[in-house]
C-alpha cells in the first residue's frame, strides 16, 4: 500500500499488523482470561497501573495463544497490590 500523496510505501507483505482483542482490569486477585483469538498470530499486551504505586506490587501478566494469566508473586496481601489495564491482541 502507498501514500496516496506521496507515493512512499506505508505497508508491504512483510509489514507486520496488529489487532487489539479487547482490554481489562486484573484486580487485586490473581486470574485469567481465555482468549482463544490469540492463536490467529503472535500474542503481545500491555500493561498501565493505576496511579499511587508507592510501596505496592504489580502483578506478573503472562500471555499465550489461550489467553492471559495475572498473579503477584510471594501472595502479598491485596492493600499492597497495584491492579493494571491490560490491552491485550496479536500481530501477523
Amino acid at each position: 500500500m502507498r501514500d496516496p500523496v506521496t507515493g512512499a510505501i506505508l505497508i508491504t507483505i512483510d509489514t507486520h499488523l496488529t489487532k487489539v482483542l479487547g482490554f481489562f482490569n486484573t484486580g487485586t486477585a490473581d486470574g485469567s482470561i481465555a482468549a482463544a483469538e490469540l492463536a490467529n498470530g503472535t500474542p503481545f499486551f500491555s500493561t498501565l497501573p493505576a496511579n499511587g504505586m508507592t510501596g505496592k506490587v504489580l502483578p506478573t501478566v503472562v500471555i499465550n495463544t489461550a489467553g492471559i494469566s495475572w498473579s503477584w508473586a510471594n501472595n502479598p496481601p491485596a492493600a499492597s497490590r497495584v491492579a493494571v489495564d491490560v490491552t491485550y491482541g496479536f500481530w501477523t
